[in-house]
């Protein structure tokens, strides 16, 4: 099972095939495949407007596509963690374990062991993440206030387990390409990260 953000969005139908259709599907798994590996996606019931009030069976029945991986985005800053990573988290702290910033999206993996884990499923474990550029310049990625503007178009959270400490990772779509070049630091709410 793959969780994360998803969403699948029809780019155009080829004149004069009206049964043909191609279609962009954006997948966020939990762990990242290696590059030149092979990967299988399985589909069930093509449907328009699934979530919606009156939802169109368009393609019944199941069918896969397997692909190689190959990823299109040539830079990406990572930032192991450390103890001076500490930012606020639901009353206590939670320490940055790592951080990938691509001209595609970020993820976040933070410690928050800190937290009771029952705690975590029905609280608000959102983060405000600010991305800096060379020149100044903030790009919002999260906020706690649901009107300021992001530059995210999917967001998810995942939690794990291993040897007692409890991890949530929080990955970030970008809706436009970021110049990686440019950004020199990373803000997980008022906890200044420079990219070195």
């Amino acid at each position: 099972l793959i969780s994360g953000a998803t969403s699948c969005d029809l780019l155009e139908v080829m004149e004069g095939k009206p049964n043909v259709g191609t279609y962009v599907v954006n997948i966020s798994p939990d762990e990242e495949s290696a590059e030149g590996s092979s990967v299988t996606a399985c589909f069930k019931d093509l449907t328009r407007d699934p979530y919606g009030s009156e939802p169109e069976l368009l393609v019944e029945g199941m069918w896969s596509i397997t692909f190689t991986v190959n990823y299109t985005t040539e830079e990406e800053i990572t930032i192991e963690g450390n103890s001076d990573m500490t930012f606020p988290f639901l009353g206590t702290t939670a320490t940055v374990g790592k951080i990938k910033v691509t001209p595609l999206g970020m993820s976040i993996r933070s410690d928050v062991s800190n937290v009771p884990y029952d705690d975590l499923g029905i609280s608000d474990t959102s983060l405000q993440v600010r991305i800096r550029m060379v020149d100044g310049t903030e790009q919002l990625v999260m906020s706690h206030n649901m009107e300021d503007v992001c530059i995210t178009s999917n967001g998810s959270v995942s939690y794990d387990d291993k040897d007692g400490t409890v991890w949530q990772t929080n990955k970030f779509e970008f809706q436009d390409m970021l110049d990686v070049k440019k950004v020199i630091g990373i803000y997980i709410e008022d906890t200044y990260i420079p990219v070195e």
